[in-house]
């Protein structure tokens, strides 16, 4: 009886693992047929650069392509720290992070607007214990908050191209 589930067990791990194979994302960054060749930070600097390094290891991809168009970046990203909840002793508990983001596209040779998109994203967070962990929190959601203007960027921009 042992013998028997251990050989359901191994041959049902065979087979789902190797139904994956083949699998390729819809929106890969490696799909889209674009170079950044210049790129200009407004707003929060240190913001921009963590998002423009993103937009140029996807550009990277297409160096040596040479159907990709070259195109410049502007990335405008404002950050806002708003209190939102404070207890009975005028103590803030929670704060809210608002992230702004514009990201123009244009094409390096003729400067034609490819893209000018604006994203908008928020996200609470409650007042730790240590200041230092509240930090890391904030820090933390400010990382999901530029990777999810990434990820939805890319969205747009592969609209674009293809």
């Amino acid at each position: 009886m042992k013998k028997n589930f251990f050989l359901v067990a191994l041959i049902f791990l065979l087979f789902s693992n190797t139904s994956c194979t083949g699998y390729k994302p819809i929106f890969n960054s490696s799909n889209l047929k674009f170079k950044i060749v210049d790129s200009t930070l407004k707003g929060d600097l240190r913001l921009g650069k963590q998002l423009n390094t993103k937009f140029l290891d996807a550009g990277k991809l297409n160096k040596d392509n040479q159907e990709a168009t070259s195109v410049e970046i502007i990335i405008n990203m404002e950050k806002e720290k708003v209190a939102t909840i404070k207890n009975s002793t005028g103590k803030i508990t929670e704060y809210k992070i608002i992230l702004n983001t514009n990201i123009i596209l244009n094409d390096y040779l003729n400067s034609k607007e490819l893209l000018n998109q604006t994203f908008n994203y928020d996200s609470h967070y409650n007042v730790q214990d240590q200041h230092s962990e509240t930090v890391k929190l904030e820090n933390k959601i400010i990382k999901d908050l530029i990777d999810k203007t990434y990820q939805n960027s890319l969205i747009k921009i592969s609209e674009f191209f293809n």
